[in-house]
């Protein structure tokens, strides 16, 4: 993942991707945290609770800092502070939807454009 227009991601991945190491996606005590880079890209597995995994690939952060009080990687902060946001636009969408009902997925990404225009413009 390159950064070319200053832009970043940091979002959740499936379990069930063959490029990713078995061992990753295991479920390990509560609270273990393993690291993969490869490529400039990192992958993050984090056991929230016993038999969970959470994996994440982020496009910004490359480092393996841990949050003392929380124990979780600074990645998971990032992503839990965010996902918020990107909840509440989700709804907003659906409430507010120009989409209608296609089988022509040009006509989809246009109707999801008009979508995030028509929030993007109600925020300013």
């Amino acid at each position: 993942m390159r950064n070319i227009y200053g832009l970043t991601v940091v979002g959740t991945i499936r379990k069930n991707k063959q490029e990713i190491t078995p061992s990753f996606t295991r479920a390990a005590a509560a609270g273990t945290t393993r690291f993969a880079h490869a490529n400039g890209n990192t992958l993050v597995s984090h056991c929230p609770k016993r038999n969970n995994v959470v994996l994440l690939l982020p496009s910004l952060h490359k480092n393996r800092r841990i949050d003392e009080n929380t124990r979780k990687p600074e990645i998971i902060d990032l992503y839990d502070h965010t996902k918020g946001e990107t909840d509440t636009f989700d709804q907003m969408i659906h409430a507010y939807t120009t989409a209608r009902a296609t089988l022509r997925w040009p006509l989809r990404l246009f109707y999801g454009m008009l979508n995030q225009a028509g929030i993007n413009s109600l925020m300013l």
